[in-house]
């Protein structure tokens, strides 16, 4: 036994002695998984740590694609165990199985009385499985149900200040949802000018940019990670309309296909000042008529003639709730960021969301504020920002959302907050 514990640990010390190379589109990832599972680190654990997690990860990920294909009948997923190696130590008197717990080692139970349900499900959002998927994939909703019925019980006993529905991403877990939904590629803005506070000596109490005419409808960006797309275009769009006088919707699809030279990276996400660079660079942006959204990476179609609109360069908000609402209240809608990795806000329907869980960091999707607000009267502290999300008219109040203001920057709506100018 004692050679076994010898090899092991000679084994650990020799994977730790390497300077292992990690994937920068799992950063995001990685922080949000230490702040889920309260992980901190030394110095000389972080690298090991994110190693073992990394080639964890990739593990589950190959498992789960041979689930899809029939060779499995069980899934798997990352968990609080993700640091560390099958034949690591474990705490005394506890036989854990690290690595990744299985999801369904037998295969789950599903409920009958939900068949209906399921199969209008299915048919409302244009669902379909292979033999092996369908099973799994029902298991998966029936969970969120669940998960969505006992909170909207629990704010009919006044525990919440928002709803929850079923939409079109019931078929998946929060991870999954973050991870075909989210976008790893948002981080610090350290180029543009710095934001200052124009003189005005009141601000308005309610603002909502939608009553201007200066806000696009909304759209869904599908399963393409261009979030950043339709947060600049949307923050474009409304300088433009204030500008002008008059509102011209602007091609998402453009920066998707067009600005790959920039440092985006399509439909596998991109940053915001990226997108904006390229459009000063290039000299324009097409019109959504000439150059429509089609979801998907394609070839730069870009057409000088169909430019209708420019930018002189972009300006970054402190990252603090009332530089944003004075920001808002006096520019127009602002281009921002959020952590969106909790099922509340995968489901989320009306209210004002509030979930402490969401915190500042990571931030992982890319959405517009086109005004704030609050409910009741003014005393009562129901005060929210509205957004403008990019998943359609499915999710939310028609694809848009209340988000509790001055709650702490709840899911960081401050944190990377810029406008363009034009």
């Amino acid at each position: 036994m004692k050679v076994n514990e010898d090899t092991e640990t000679a084994e650990t010390e020799k994977m730790a002695s390497a300077s292992p190379t990690f994937d920068p589109s799992l950063d995001a990832q990685w922080l949000k998984w230490k702040t889920q599972h309260g992980k901190t680190y030394t110095l000389s654990e972080e690298e090991h740590k994110r190693a073992v997690w990394q080639e964890n990860m990739r593990k589950i990920e190959l498992h789960n694609k041979e689930f899809s294909e029939g060779k499995h009948s069980y899934t798997m997923e990352m968990n609080a165990f993700g640091d560390l190696h099958l034949m690591e130590k474990m705490p005394p008197l506890c036989l854990l199985i690290p690595l990744y717990v299985v999801m369904a080692s037998a295969t789950p139970t599903l409920d009958p009385s939900l068949d209906a349900q399921w199969l209008n499900w299915k048919r409302s959002h244009g669902k379909t499985y292979t033999e092996s998927e369908e099973h799994h994939r029902r298991a998966v909703w029936e969970k969120n149900m669940q998960m969505i019925e006992l909170h909207n019980r629990e704010y009919s006993e006044g525990k919440h200040s928002y709803t929850m529905e079923m939409n079109a991403f019931g078929d998946l877990n929060s991870t999954e949802f973050e991870n075909i939904m989210g976008d790893t590629e948002i981080e610090p803005i350290s180029t543009g000018k710095v934001f200052q506070k124009r003189q005005v000596l009141v601000l308005p109490k309610i603002v909502d940019w939608r009553k201007n005419g200066y806000v696009a409808p909304v759209f869904s960006q599908g399963p393409c990670k261009s979030c950043w797309a339709f947060s600049v275009v949307g923050a474009l769009e409304g300088q433009m309309a204030r500008k002008t006088g008059k509102l011209v919707l602007l091609s998402k699809q453009n920066l998707v296909d067009c600005s790959g030279s920039h440092g985006t990276r399509g439909c596998k996400g991109g940053r915001m000042s990226y997108a904006i660079q390229y459009i000063m660079d290039n000299g324009g942006i097409n019109t959504e008529s000439s150059y429509p959204y089609e979801g998907k990476d394609g070839p730069c179609r870009y057409k000088p003639e169909n430019s209708a609109a420019n930018v002189t360069g972009f300006v970054r908000l402190p990252p603090r709730e009332n530089a944003l609402m004075h920001a808002v209240a006096t520019v127009g809608p602002i281009s921002a960021a959020v952590f969106s990795g909790l099922n509340s806000f995968q489901f989320y329907k009306q209210g004002i969301y509030s979930d402490p869980r969401c915190v500042s960091k990571p931030l992982t999707h890319a959405v517009l504020v086109v005004g704030y607000g609050f409910e009741g009267e003014e005393s009562d502290g129901k005060k929210y920002w509205l957004i403008k999300n990019s998943w359609g008219k499915i999710w939310g109040m028609r694809g848009y959302m209340k988000l509790a203001k001055d709650k702490n920057n709840l899911c960081g709506i401050a944190s990377k907050a810029i406008y363009l100018t034009v």
